[in-house]
């Protein structure tokens, strides 16, 4: 590294350096998933919103154990905005509780890769090691 890099990364452009290096990151690790990604970006601000309140509904209802309502909620914002790690993995987990196995490991999949370190990716990586082992425990893990 160049004298003058070193400074760049200390001053005023470090900011912005460490936001492209994470977008990089963030986009390599999304690359599987690039069609939803690029949808997701390129939603209005109502379609946002309206995502955004689906995902709302559809959590308050995972949270009252009514996992088929919850998966229709979720099912229906992801339609609007499909790389929302959030809510792929609860999605995906009440996929896994209703055992609809293969569609949940899907969108635990997406939840793990999309939201690459968030808490709701870890979650995602557990259920998937239950999947694969056959065990289907509703607990809450929120």
């Amino acid at each position: 590294m160049t004298r003058k890099s070193r400074l760049l990364l200390r001053g005023p452009l470090a900011c912005c350096w460490m936001a492209l290096v994470s977008s990089l990151a963030w986009a390599q690790t999304s690359a599987p998933y690039a069609d939803l990604v690029a949808k997701s970006v390129s939603l209005s601000p109502n379609q946002k919103s309206k995502a955004a309140q689906l995902f709302s509904t559809g959590f308050s209802l995972w949270q009252g154990g009514d996992f088929a309502s919850a998966k229709m909620a979720f099912q229906e914002g992801l339609d609007i905005d499909p790389a929302n790690p959030e809510a792929n993995f609860y999605y995906g987990d009440s996929l896994r509780v209703l055992k609809q196995r293969r569609e949940a490991a899907e969108y635990l999949r997406r939840a793990s890769t999309l939201g690459a370190g968030s808490p709701e990716s870890f979650k995602a990586r557990t259920a998937l090691a239950e999947l694969a082992k056959g065990t289907v425990n509703r607990r809450n893990v929120n």
